[in-house]
């Protein structure tokens, strides 16, 4: 089974991370993988394995994908393709190489893409001059009329690869064969909106050999003058809203372990503004902010906390499973995570503790009560590296893909009978 990935970015990407496991599963169970990557492939070298699969850049002439993108996927013959997300870029490539290769459709969700796209017309100001915007832009530059249809919206500025766009999200989803959905509530929509077509629940991973209690963060405490001291983790993709609130957080637990610290692991590009935040809170000393690490090194980073923070806005959105929540559990260290979305899947008290509001003074006292309480911190840890092992095992997830994909091989193709299909060029 030749099986094409499509993503919507490269591997700085937090969920695409969790597509390069994809990718390397498939491929160790025997199937011939190719992943069509927007922006940097180089990119892989920041993850612990070396690639198993066919890396393709993606490439674009004004509106049209690139002839060198092209006849490298439809010279791969694919019999499944696999769009990682229904956004612009994605969607736009993999509707193009279905109608050209016949290879059977699956889109992937995994978050709330609605409100991605709502959020990201609220960024650009309002809905009809942005759409005026992306119609006359072209006109005025004389550039093809169907650049604003076609074409990344947001190529420049905010999430580099674009949020959904309404006709690309359409053409690739009416095109789909079937829906893979990172949780239940996220399957149980796309049920209801696509009627008809099969949704599969399919859980990410974590290398549950790297992300492990075993893992050593001794070195990484010593780097940053944290030997001895209570350290509260949060990686990833950070703003100062959410470092302001982890402040907040921060100097609570310190009226209580005045040695604590936070340590951030991610996007430093906002130094300054925490810095500011720093020094008016008090907290210089407090908080250490490593910059972007490569992902075969986050382990040991997550070996070095007490406590691993997963930020609290959005609690209404029902369809999160944040890319760094599979590791943390891994980890076999306490977590606070928030109770929407994945959280309807952990147990409060057992597996985690979880807030259900975005005061940082909830957060801090979930924090304290796993600080204050060594034999609670520990069965937290324990449950959430049972947890990991029972949901994110990229190993066995990846199983479950594959099997995914032979259900979806083995489904009629509407309007053409079985025995057509191989003179159609169908799979």
């Amino acid at each position: 089974m030749n099986a094409l990935l499509i993503g919507y970015g490269d591997f700085e990407y937090a969920g695409m991370k969790h597509v390069y496991h994809f990718a390397n599963g498939l491929a160790a169970l025997g199937l011939r993988v190719m992943v069509l990557v927007p922006g940097d492939p180089g990119t892989a070298a920041l993850m612990a394995d070396p690639p198993r699969f066919e890396l393709v850049p993606v490439g674009f002439v004004g509106p049209f994908l690139a002839a060198a993108t092209r006849r490298a996927a439809t010279r791969f013959a694919p019999d499944i393709i696999h769009a990682w997300t229904p956004r612009n870029i994605p969607a736009r490539v993999a509707w193009e190489l279905k109608r050209r290769t016949g290879a059977r459709l699956v889109v992937d969700y995994e978050d709330d893409e609605d409100m991605h796209y709502e959020a990201h017309v609220r960024a650009m100001g309002k809905r009809l001059s942005s759409a005026l915007r992306r119609l006359l832009w072209p006109l005025l530059k004389a550039r093809l009329m169907l650049k604003p249809l076609l074409w990344p919206m947001n190529w420049k500025g905010g999430e580099p690869y674009g949020p959904k766009h309404p006709l690309t999200y359409r053409l690739v989803n009416r095109a789909a064969d079937a829906f893979t959905a990172i949780c239940t509530p996220l399957k149980q929509r796309l049920e209801r909106e696509w009627p008809g077509k099969p949704t599969y629940l399919l859980y990410p991973g974590a290398d549950l050999q790297r992300f492990s209690p075993q893992a050593h963060g001794q070195q990484v405490r010593r780097r940053y003058g944290l030997s001895g001291r209570k350290v509260l983790l949060y990686s990833g993709t950070a703003n100062t809203t959410i470092l302001d609130s982890l402040l907040e957080v921060l100097q609570q637990v310190r009226a209580r372990h005045p040695e604590a610290a936070l340590m951030h692991v991610g996007n430093d590009d906002f130094r300054e503004e925490v810095d500011a935040l720093v020094d008016s809170r008090g907290l210089q000393g407090h908080i250490v902010l490593t910059g972007s690490v490569p992902h075969r090194q986050i382990h040991l980073y997550l070996a070095a906390s007490d406590v691993l923070l997963q930020h609290n806005y959005d609690l209404s959105n029902e369809y999160r499973l944040p890319a760094k929540l599979p590791e943390y559990l891994a980890m076999g260290r306490p977590v606070v995570t928030f109770s929407a979305g994945i959280g309807r899947l952990l147990q409060d008290g057992i597996d985690v503790l979880k807030v259900s509001t975005d005061r940082p003074e909830e957060m801090a006292e979930k924090v304290l009560r796993i600080l204050d309480d060594e034999q609670l911190a520990r069965r937290l840890g324990a449950n959430a590296r049972r947890k990991a092992e029972e949901l994110f095992d990229w190993q066995k997830n990846a199983r479950t893909l594959a099997r995914i994909y032979e259900e979806v091989l083995a489904r009629p193709v509407e309007g053409v009978p079985t025995r057509e299909r191989h003179e159609r060029g169908l799979r």
